[in-house]
């Protein structure tokens, strides 16, 4: 009865295995599960920081419904040419020149400088566009 008893079959071995190392079994979970929740909290964060920055930038936009940017600048009557245009009244009310400025900051001196990128056109449908 005593040797039948002692015979370690593998179910026996796994379940010996996890009582001694239990301690080390219980750390991993834990690493785990807060490692889990660390990505989840990052993945909520990063959507929530991505959804305010396209609000600001919707915000600031106005009521800017399509750009054209280029890196060379164009002739300020290219708006008016474009308003003229048969096909440009059926989808928009306006368009309107713009001047598109870029900042970016120096680092490690923290000098602010500004660079002017290029040339925009925003087109606006069935809003103001002011200036």
């Amino acid at each position: 009865m005593g040797a039948a008893r002692s015979a370690m079959t593998p179910r026996r071995l796994l379940f010996r295995s996890l009582v001694y190392h239990r301690g080390i079994h219980l750390a991993v979970a834990l690493g785990v599960a807060v490692g889990a929740a660390v990505l989840s909290g990052a993945l909520l964060v990063g959507d929530s920081v991505r959804g305010s920055l396209r609000d600001l930038t919707l915000d600031r936009l106005g009521a800017i419904d399509h750009a054209l940017v280029t890196e060379r600048y164009f002739r300020e009557a290219l708006a008016d040419d474009l308003a003229e245009a048969t096909n440009f009244a059926y989808a928009f009310e306006r368009a309107a020149p713009a001047l598109a400025r870029g900042a970016e900051t120096g680092w490690p001196t923290r000098q602010v400088r500004t660079q002017w990128r290029g040339a925009a056109l925003a087109c606006s449908a069935g809003h103001q566009i002011e200036g």
